[in-house]
């Protein structure tokens, strides 16, 4: 490289080394390295980010959620004061989650919630460093979170292929094969989601 360029590719190594310690902490702290071990298969990550504009708002909305996962011995972490990640074995359970949670919505409140569900992690040989393997699917799960519309999750395509059902999936990106899901509010609407409402399988 020119000598023009070498400041600059230093700045840059060292601006991904502080992003990717930060995402391997968290990662750490989900076990992902582990369930991805256990499971022999892929692992998939929810991302929720609660966007009232009260941070009290904010702050109950996130307790409620991570209540919810603690009570199904579900791995999350709270990155962030709007933020929570968890890891599920497969898509459909993290589907469930979302439904549980919006079911206890009520219905004259605007759902200030939105986020991303990002399946098909799997190791392969190229993955020699693991922990940066699982944070650059990290990286990408929180930018595909970033895009959500209010009130829905997005969903990566190796996702939505794993769901039993995907009637209520629907196209949000064709170029990129990202779909979104609508997050339901009554129990009623529960009943039809795209996944067996199978109960959460954690390792």
């Amino acid at each position: 490289l020119s000598s023009n360029f070498i400041p600059r590719l230093d700045h840059c190594m060292a601006k991904a080394s502080e992003v990717s310690e930060d995402r391997m902490k968290i990662l750490r702290e989900l076990k992902l390295a582990d369930q991805i071990t256990a499971a022999r298969d892929s692992i998939s990550l929810l991302i929720m980010e609660f966007t009232a504009d009260d941070q009290s708002v904010r702050t109950v909305a996130l307790d409620l959620f991570a209540q919810q996962l603690e009570q199904d011995g579900i791995h999350f972490n709270i990155p962030a004061p709007d933020m929570v990640i968890s890891t599920f074995n497969r898509p459909a359970d993290a589907l469930g989650q979302v439904r549980a949670f919006g079911a206890q919505q009520p219905d004259d409140c605007e759902m200030s919630v939105r986020g991303a569900l990002y399946g098909g992690i799997r190791i392969n040989e190229e993955a020699a460093d693991l922990n940066r393997f699982l944070a650059h699917h990290l990286r990408v799960a929180q930018k595909l979170s970033g895009r959500a519309p209010a009130a829905s999750i997005l969903v990566n395509d190796s996702a939505c292929q794993s769901l039993c059902s995907k009637e209520q999936v629907k196209i949000f990106d064709q170029s990129a094969l990202i779909h979104v899901y609508a997050i339901p509010r009554t129990v009623g609407e529960r009943a039809d989601e795209p996944d067996g409402a199978a109960p959460a399988d954690q390792p």
